[in-house]
């Protein structure tokens, strides 16, 4: 049962990343900087926030991702995928905010604060082992800046 609640949350998140995508990606089609898109994409975000912070309430995976952030050795391979699973959307989230950010889609103090947000937590060990081994499967620009906050770690 909750393997079914994980896929159900994990499903959700997907589709809200997807959301998330289709906002920034029309926003910049337009190109337009309006208000309404800046509301949209603001909702968009805090939306998948709560639905990510909603992963975390099961405590078997809230333990996982703890030992994952301070001992990711201690985990085991499938426990390490679930780890990667998880760090995976938050990143992706980290991204498009960034990126709704540079195409004027998401304004400058609500992307202080999701960029202070995510960074704070950047250099625990486990975050740290997942972007050095999977952060060429982000945009160039996102590598640049999460190196950046990286080289403060």
């Amino acid at each position: 049962m909750v393997s079914l609640e994980r896929g159900a949350h994990f499903a959700e998140i997907i589709s809200a990343v997807a959301v998330v995508i289709s906002i920034v990606y029309l926003g910049y089609q337009v190109g337009e900087n309006t208000d309404a898109v800046k509301v949209q994409t603001s909702h968009a975000l805090l939306d998948l926030q709560i639905q990510y912070a909603a992963w975390n309430q099961d405590l078997d995976h809230a333990d996982l991702m703890l030992r994952g952030l301070s001992e990711p050795a201690s985990l085991s391979a499938a426990e390490w995928r679930v780890f990667v699973a998880d760090k995976t959307t938050a990143f992706n989230l980290w991204e498009q905010a960034h990126y709704g950010f540079r195409h004027g889609d998401l304004d400058e103090d609500q992307w202080e604060s999701w960029n202070r947000s995510f960074s704070s937590s950047l250099c625990s060990p486990g975050n740290l082992l997942f972007w050095d081994k999977g952060q060429h499967g982000w945009g160039e620009s996102f590598q640049a800046l999460v190196n950046k906050h990286r080289s403060a770690c």
